[in-house]
């Protein structure tokens, strides 16, 4: 699997760190809207080689996780504020995650708690970085 062909994928691809409870349970809650039709979840940890290309393309997996849509890449708090606009309203996760990740400025605030909450747990856990 090559960046390229990520990018280019008619499929919306969300990209994740499988060791991570909370990235996890994020990926299996989130309900899309049927309009985007199906989303490929991806385990960065399974795709080694494509980390550093992440990182050359200033993504860092450990510090955010990647939505791409349409041939543009979403990262971090702006990956989880586009995600949560284009999901439905169904159930509780949905409803709060929409309320704080679909207003940008609560999203960019938020975002790097969650991130810095996610380390802690990741070092408590005895799990390697990406």
């Amino acid at each position: 699997m090559r960046y390229e062909d990520l990018i280019s994928s008619r499929t919306p691809v969300v990209i994740y760190d499988g060791d991570c409870p909370f990235c996890n349970t994020y990926v299996q809650y989130i309900r899309f809207k049927s309009a985007i039709g199906g989303v490929k979840l991806l385990d960065a940890r399974s795709i080694p080689d494509l980390i550093p290309v992440f990182k050359k393309y200033g993504y860092n997996l450990n510090d955010g996780m990647i939505f791409i849509l349409n041939g543009e890449a979403y990262y971090g708090d702006k990956a989880v504020s586009t995600m949560s606009m284009l999901s439905t309203s169904m159930g509780w996760f949905n409803r709060i995650n929409y309320f704080i990740f679909s207003k940008p400025y609560l999203s960019k605030v938020i975002y790097p708690v969650l991130v810095f909450g996610r380390k802690i747990v990741l070092t408590l856990l005895a799990r390697e970085k990406l």
